[in-house]
């Protein structure tokens, strides 16, 4: 060490602590080498989350129609559920006598509707009392004239303007008094009743549907049509009358401008010349035209007499027959087809009545997401209210009740399994 040179000892711990530093070195390029090949690699994959699904449930705007036709499927087990609450099916059926009658409807207006029944009642008994008189008094005949009674035609059906006012107040009534839209006819509605009445003819119950009856003798639609055929009987028979009297004001007005004429040429002339030909010729002319007026103003006269008679009453009868078919803005109903229930009712004395209606219906979609797979899930429900009435328009309430409803169906794997 006399030189200044290092030992030994100290070299070798130099020389050991390059060496950790060279190794440091190299690890810190092995790791640096290691992520960027990795980097490299990822880059190459898809993204993928490196965290565990959420459980999270995804509701998109226009998914769940299978969930609707789930809550539909509701109905039939309901309807099944109803039927056997109110008609359980017999063991065995004892003759024709053991038959029984339900009418179906899903329209619960009764007290309105049937005030609104009795009015268009007496409206079409009026009605077809008046047409039938009127057919009987008009006949056209092979006679000079029509059959046609000189009797005095009644004030009110020469008031035109009165009578078509009253028709008028009639259709406000009908407007007013009436509460048909609360519960419009859906579709919703309509597989209610088709499943209520599969249900029912199951357990051996002969259903009547108010809306599938409107062609039955003797109810107000059918009485209806017959008035219309009156109607138009009616308005044929006008033609034909017309066709025999053949009137003709305009005929009329032009004799009595000839007659006025001819009585004028005669004052100038007779004073002038008693003597003169011209006299006698003027004189025949106004005779005759005097005759022709006569005969002209006869079948004028007797065309108002019928045309004030009958005209009002088509008149009425057509403005009538509008308000009772169609159906007033924002309702889905028309007077007569606010009153088939009861109509039915009332034609058929022994047979209960079933008011069925969908409360509420409705349906979910769940959506859950996994890291391997993704379950969708489909619920649909319905609620659903029952009344069953005893026979008659006077009837009592015997049963009545809500049935809730639900279906689950799951989608895993490319298939729908319901639960």
């Amino acid at each position: 060490m006399a030189n200044g040179s290092p030992s030994p000892e100290v070299e070798a711990l130099q020389r050991e602590i390059q060496r950790a530093k060279l190794e440091e070195e190299l690890a810190k390029a092995r790791k640096e080498a290691a992520e960027a090949n990795r980097a490299a690699f990822e880059a190459q994959l898809p993204k993928t989350q490196t965290k565990g699904a959420e459980g999270s449930v995804t509701l998109q705007a226009g998914a769940g129609y299978y969930s609707e036709i789930l809550a539909y499927r509701t109905l039939r087990s309901t309807a099944k559920e109803i039927a056997d609450g109110v008609a359980p099916k017999p063991v065995e059926l004892e003759g024709a006598g053991a038959a029984r009658t339900i009418i179906l409807t899903d329209h619960f207006d009764l007290a309105a509707n049937d005030a609104l029944w009795q009015l268009i009642d007496l409206k079409l008994k009026d009605f077809d009392a008046r047409l039938d008189d009127a057919l009987q008094r008009h006949v056209p005949s092979e006679d000079s004239g029509p059959m046609f009674k000189a009797e005095v035609v009644p004030a009110a059906l020469l008031a035109v303007p009165a009578i078509l006012g009253a028709a008028a107040d009639i259709a406000a009534f009908f407007r007013v008094n009436r509460e048909i839209a609360a519960r419009a006819v859906t579709l919703s509605g309509q597989a209610l009743l088709a499943e209520m009445a599969s249900a029912l003819v199951e357990n051996k119950v002969s259903v009547v549907i108010p809306s599938l009856r409107i062609g039955e003798r003797g109810n107000l639609f059918h009485r209806l049509s017959e008035l219309q055929a009156k109607r138009r009987r009616l308005a044929e028979r006008r033609l034909a009358i017309h066709d025999q009297i053949k009137p003709n004001p305009v005929l009329l007005e032009q004799i009595g401008s000839d007659l006025a004429a001819a009585r004028q040429a005669l004052a100038q002339i007779q004073p002038v010349n008693a003597q003169d030909p011209r006299i006698a010729t003027l004189e025949n002319e106004i005779r005759d035209l005097v005759q022709r007026r006569a005969e002209e103003t006869q079948k004028v006269a007797a065309w108002t007499r019928v045309t004030s008679d009958i005209d009002p009453l088509l008149q009425e009868l057509v403005a009538l027959e509008t308000t009772l078919t169609s159906r007033p803005t924002g309702e889905v109903q028309s007077p007569l087809e606010a009153v088939a229930t009861i109509d039915v009712i009332r034609a058929l004395g022994d047979a209960k009545v079933l008011y069925v209606s969908v409360v509420s219906q409705g349906g979910e979609v769940e959506v859950t997401k996994g890291a391997w797979s993704t379950h969708v899930s489909y619920i649909g429900g319905s609620v659903v209210s029952f009344f069953l009435m005893s026979a008659g328009v006077q009837g009592v309430l015997e049963q009545s009740g809500i049935v809730p409803s639900h279906l689950t169906s799951s989608f895993k794997g490319g298939s729908i399994a319901t639960l």
